[in-house]
């Protein structure tokens, strides 16, 4: 959609409002995804970092912990994001050290940081599309 708009219009839930120059383009995008946007004949590439969680795991509380970095990228996940990257961690766990491993601590918060520009190839990957990496990466 192209049209004059205001340009101090900001990021809000599944749109996404970019100003160049005097053209405003508004885009419905997921925003755990990166995006294509035209922009005149040129493509914009736009990586949006949301659903993406910092996960501690262990044994319990007070034994040392693991992080993890996961992304949650499918709907069913995105309904409760925050459990969802504790199982989908916990699974990268399982698969790594086998089904015995005992995760007894879980702990999530939403990641607001830049995303590392090293973060390379997921450690893990759900079976939805999930991925999770090992910190440090």
């Amino acid at each position: 959609m192209r049209g004059q708009g205001n340009p101090d219009d900001k990021l809000t839930s599944g749109s996404l409002t970019l100003a160049i120059g005097a053209t405003i383009l508004a885009v419905n995008v997921p925003l755990a995804a990166s995006t294509h946007v035209a922009v005149g004949d040129e493509i914009a590439s736009l990586t949006m970092p949301a659903f993406v969680y910092t996960v501690a795991l262990s044994v319990n509380e007070a034994a040392p912990q693991k992080g993890w970095l996961v992304e949650v990228l499918c709907t069913h996940h995105k309904k409760s994001p925050k459990q969802s990257a504790c199982q989908v961690a916990e699974a990268a766990v399982k698969q790594h050290f086998g089904a015995e491993a005992t995760v007894g601590y879980r702990a999530a918060s939403e990641y607001t940081g830049a995303l590392p520009s090293n973060l390379g190839t997921a450690h893990f990957t759900a079976q939805c599309g999930c991925r999770a990496w090992s910190l440090p990466f």
